[in-house]
């Protein structure tokens, strides 16, 4: 777990915000981004992940190590699963790519088989596909994986809100701030 003091998770979060307003106002905000250190920062301020959910960010790879309680399945009470995953993350054009680069359950490899079936699927196709998250994210040029750090990239060619694009402030406003304060689906 990382723990950060609280002024530094309000200035992230402030950050964000900022940005978010941008994209929402401006329509063409500077890139953001943001470390492994302080993705986990915020991981910890979460009380469903802290302690189960540790990312990692380097060489060009978002990965990450789980615990997840299994509880709710036959036999599993008290036990976790505990997976250490890599992931090679991108976007173009709005869509969101997430392919699994490597993965180890309880402390062992995936077969290889199973590896190389999962690894050959985009496991963001029903992020991409759900109509709010889509049109988030298409206001994006770009998400990468450099060094320690993701850069989310928006698109500069969009009119801020409100300007020749059809839409209303409130509409793309809303859009933003829709997606802010739900939850992003995460199933495949």
């Amino acid at each position: 777990m990382v723990e950060l003091p609280a002024a530094r998770v309000e200035q992230i979060t402030a950050r964000f915000d900022a940005f978010a307003k941008a994209i929402r106002e401006d329509g063409a905000p500077p890139d953001f981004e943001i470390t492994a250190e302080e993705l986990n920062g915020l991981i910890n301020e979460n009380k469903d992940l802290a302690g189960k959910v540790f990312l990692r960010i380097e060489d060009g790879r978002v990965g990450g190590d789980l615990s997840l309680p299994m509880d709710e399945l036959p036999g599993g009470g008290g036990r976790f699963l505990n997976a250490s995953v890599d992931f090679e993350v991108a976007m173009r054009n709005g869509a969101l790519t997430v392919t699994l680069a490597d993965a180890k359950v309880n402390g062992s490899p995936l077969p290889p088989w199973m590896l190389g079936t999962l690894a050959g699927q985009n496991l963001a196709v029903k992020i991409n596909r759900d109509p709010k998250f889509a049109k988030v994210l298409s206001r994006f040029e770009s998400l990468e994986v450099v060094g320690d750090k993701i850069i989310l990239r928006p698109r500069r060619d969009l009119p801020a809100a409100g300007d020749t694009d059809g839409k209303g402030d409130s509409e793309v406003k809303g859009e933003i701030e829709t997606f802010d304060d739900d939850t992003a689906p995460v199933s495949n």
